[in-house]
């Protein structure tokens, strides 16, 4: 994460057919690339968003809180 000052993560919403049929593939994606949460739906609304959206959040809030790699307190003063 070099040159960011803070974690940030976008959303993305795309169009895609499923064995035969259209649906919308929403994607909470890091700024490195790395999909967070994915979720599929066959509509696009308000209730679908809003899930997509608590989903999302629960899951980037729970990555916020843990400590970097290398960074576990090991005891030692």
């Amino acid at each position: 994460m070099k040159g960011f000052r803070q974690w940030r993560w976008h959303l993305d919403e795309v169009y895609v057919k499923i064995n035969g049929e259209m649906h919308y593939l929403w994607r909470a994606v890091d700024q490195e690339g790395e999909v967070l949460e994915s979720y599929v739906t066959k509509t696009r609304d308000k209730q679908a968003a809003l899930s997509f959206m608590k989903k999302a959040l629960n899951v980037t809030a729970h990555l916020r809180q843990s400590p970097p790699m290398g960074c576990v307190p090991t005891g030692r003063q």
